[in-house]
């Protein structure tokens, strides 16, 4: 997550110091810069208080986690297998994803998450421990949170990070 002010550095950085811009050109580079920054502050907001929406799909193979998603999330629909994954995303596209990337022997979500990619999830986390699969699926799913399992608890209707 970028905050703020490297984005202003960021931004200072990267502006040639020998070109002679004009009056136009300059306020056009101050407008550019003010938009970049608050894009990056809204997008933090955003992150740092994502918010489980009404359907709730989890793909997820493990029976440990699976229960601990259930007891989190007693309404959510799980997909234990692409197939499950698909056959939800027909009837109908989720407000809330939750996306594991290894599942069972030389099985993936990457086709769950094209389809999701054509029809998108309001708020889609990756929360796989494998970092190049979640990564494959981010790459997929540009909008998704990864957040590892581990990594976060869910209370009520947010997702918060969980205390060490």
């Amino acid at each position: 997550m970028l905050d703020v002010p490297q984005v202003a550095q960021r931004c200072e950085a990267t502006a040639p110091r020998e070109l002679h811009l004009t009056p136009r050109m300059q306020s056009r580079v101050r407008y550019f810069r003010h938009i970049a920054i608050h894009a990056v502050a809204r997008d933090n907001r955003a992150m740092a208080n994502p918010t489980i929406r009404e359907t709730v799909l989890v793909v997820e193979d493990s029976e440990t986690r699976i229960g601990w998603f259930k007891d989190r999330l007693p309404s959510a629909l799980i997909a234990s297998n692409p197939v499950d994954a698909v056959r939800a995303l027909t009837s109908g596209t989720p407000d809330t994803v939750f996306l594991d990337f290894d599942l069972g022997p030389g099985l993936n979500s990457l086709g769950v998450a094209s389809m999701l990619a054509d029809a998108p999830a309001r708020l889609c986390i990756i929360h796989s421990a494998n970092e190049d699969g979640a990564r494959e699926l981010a790459k997929l799913l540009p909008g998704a949170l990864i957040l590892p399992y581990a990594s976060f608890e869910i209370a009520g209707n947010s997702i918060q990070p969980r205390k060490a």
